[in-house]
């Protein structure tokens, strides 16, 4: 925990079933949810359970995402 002097290692996996993402993305609304990459999903998830990790061991640190809107997501461009 924070200001404690053990180190810390989180291992996860994060898997995107291709085939099953594909078919969730023909709706317009899921796509514009996730994104037309299952690559990129797998990436923010990921990202995602790491700063989750970070903080349940309350290390003191931060994390920020920076991510390029869609051209497709109107809430994203707003």
């Amino acid at each position: 925990m924070a200001g404690d002097d053990l180190e810390h290692v989180v291992i996860y996996g994060i898997g995107v079933i291709q085939d099953d993402f594909y078919e969730v993305i023909k709706d317009p609304t899921a796509r514009a949810v996730l994104g037309d990459s299952p690559y990129w999903f797998a990436y923010q998830s990921a990202m995602i359970e790491a700063a989750f990790a970070m903080k349940y061991i309350n290390t003191g640190g931060h994390v920020a995402f920076v991510r390029k809107a869609q051209s497709n997501c109107i809430r994203c461009l707003s």
